[in-house]
């Protein structure tokens, strides 16, 4: 089962766009435009993939020793740092989705409603926490697997349907109900089964630092003067990143946050210290 998931998972990354290229109007354009938003709407999915790969084998090791409290607390910490870090790409993708587009060229623009689609539906696999990793692990992989069925049987069904009066915007939707439902159902799986949830108190932080450097960005695009382009894309990601960031040291780490922080630079700085030894005996 957990290998079906796999390849499903997989086909289903392939599945819209040859969608949309074979069933929407003016299929060339629509499947171009759609491909392009997408491709920014999933850049948050990469943060996913690199906690994932930290979190299975942890969350596997304290599963199997039945160490719960310590699972649930690597849970909700996996949680909260899946949300903080892809949260600012979300906000950029919905406030400053023409500038975006613009990277591809001009006529790439009118996809800006797709790409707010598309990266509400990304918000459902960074905002729920790694639920599908907990469901495989916690050896309930014949579930993950059925959910993934019924996740595809329902977007092909929405395709089918929206794609051909609709196009690209149809295909989003889909997709949209589609990360609803693939987000969703394991989070509630997870909590009636293992009784653990994603989120902690200080959830709130990240999304208030994201709502206002997203605002913020707004009035120093606006204010000086920038049409919709590669420019003011550039401007409004510098300034996100710039408050969001300051924002958060405002607000506060807490003391699992500063914990994390700790373990990532000190696995930098021992990166570094060992590539400076191999120098030095390089070198001699």
């Amino acid at each position: 089962p957990a290998w079906g998931t796999k390849i499903i998972e997989n086909i289903r990354a392939q599945l819209f766009p040859l969608l949309v290229g074979s069933v929407a109007p003016r299929a060339l354009s629509a499947a171009a435009a759609f491909v392009a938003s997408k491709r920014l709407a999933v850049a948050p999915g990469a943060i996913n993939v690199a906690l994932n790969q930290v979190y299975s084998p942890m969350g596997s090791n304290l599963f199997m020793q039945d160490r719960r409290i310590e699972l649930s607390t690597l849970f909700k910490n996996m949680g909260k740092w899946s949300f903080t870090l892809a949260f600012p790409l979300f906000c950029l993708q919905v406030a400053f989705p023409k500038e975006l587009l613009s990277i591809f060229g001009a006529d790439f623009r009118s996809a800006d409603t797709t790409l707010v689609v598309l990266a509400f539906g990304m918000l459902f696999n960074f905002g729920t926490g790694p639920v599908t990793t907990t469901l495989i692990m916690s050896g309930r992989s014949r579930l993950a697997l059925v959910d993934y069925v019924v996740v595809v049987v329902v977007e092909i069904a929405l395709g089918l349907w929206l794609i051909p009066t609709h196009g690209g915007l149809g295909a989003a939707i889909a997709l949209l109900v589609g990360n609803a439902l693939n987000n969703g159902v394991p989070l509630w799986q997870v909590w009636s089964l293992l009784r653990v949830h994603p989120y902690r108190r200080d959830h709130w932080k990240p999304a208030a630092a994201g709502l206002v450097a997203v605002v913020i960005a707004k009035l120093v695009v606006s204010g000086i003067g920038l049409s919709v382009g590669v420019l003011a894309a550039g401007v409004a990601v510098g300034v996100v990143c710039f408050v969001y960031l300051g924002l958060l040291l405002i607000l506060g780490l807490s003391v699992e946050d500063r914990a994390a922080i700790e373990a990532l630079t000190a696995g930098l700085r021992r990166g570094a210290k060992k590539g400076i030894a191999e120098d030095s005996r390089g070198t001699t």
